[in-house]
Order: structure tokens, then sequence, then C-alpha cells
């Protein structure tokens, strides 16, 4: 586990419109930007995953303003696998790695929310500590799968 850099764009680009759809170039571009804020603001941090010397995944952490019953925070976001690195403990990885940079620049809560259908997502959310704040609509403007999600919220040492 590593902060991203920009030799990383490519990998991380591809592996988001695989999952998500869209242009390549234009994730591209998304990347390049967090990746840049990264730097500049410090409002967010990119990690990526290898196993065995390849790409394997990537994860977000994002200091998201407040909201209508979504206090200002710290929130894990868009934690994706290769498909082919999946069931190894990647996302479990990621996201361990996210907790430790958030815990090491003084960061005690942390906050991600998730569709209710993304039975995998919630289970690693619950198996690394989290804990279900409400389910619904529960991020303005964010819709999910199905049209339920869920806030949930960790504690961090």
């Amino acid at each position: 586990m590593r902060a991203a850099t920009p030799a990383d764009v490519p990998d991380i680009a591809a592996l988001y419109v695989a999952r998500e759809g869209g242009e390549v170039g234009e994730a591209s571009l998304g990347v390049t930007s967090d990746l840049n804020r990264m730097a500049a603001v410090a409002d967010r941090w990119v990690c990526v995953a290898h196993v065995d010397g390849r790409f394997a995944g990537y994860g977000r952490a994002k200091l998201r303003p407040g909201s209508p019953g979504v206090p200002e925070g710290w929130f894990l976001l868009g934690v994706v696998v290769e498909p082919g690195a999946r069931r190894r403990g990647v996302a479990r990885a990621l996201t361990e790695a996210r907790f430790a940079w958030l815990v090491a620049r003084g960061v005690t809560e942390v906050r991600s929310f998730v569709s209710a259908q993304n039975r995998a997502s919630l289970a690693l959310h619950h198996a690394t500590g989290f804990e279900e704040v409400r389910r619904g609509d529960v991020v303005p403007g964010v819709t999910f799968t199905g049209g339920v999600g869920v806030l949930l919220r960790r504690s961090l040492p």
C-alpha cells in the first residue's frame, strides 16, 4: 500500500471505467485532479495496492463538507479491486492503509456511505469496525443502486 502517484493514473482510470463506465480520458482527468488536490489542498488521499508486482486496486479518502444530516468530516470513498485480485484481502488492506493515514493526521472519526445492496462493501465496513448510523437517503445529492444508502461511522484511535 502506498500513496498514488501520477504513474498510477492509467491503472486507476482503467479500473474506474471498467466498473463505472465512461471514457478513460475523462477518468484520467478526474484521477489527476484528485492527485493534484492531494498535494495542494490535502483534502483527499488516494492509495494503491499491488499484488505480486501488479496493480491490484485503489482506495480514496476525502474531507467532505457538511450537509443536512451529515456533518463535515473524513469519508472513505471508492475502494475498487481488480477482479483477479479479489478475495485476497486487498480491499481490507486499502481500508486499513486509509485508517493509518487519517490517524497520522490526527483524525479521530471517519464515515462512509454505500448502497444497501452492496453486501460485500457492507461486510467489509462491519469487519473493519464501522457501525451503521442510518439507512435511506443518507447523503444529499448521492444516489444509490436500489435507492437506499447506508451511512456508517467508525472511531479511530
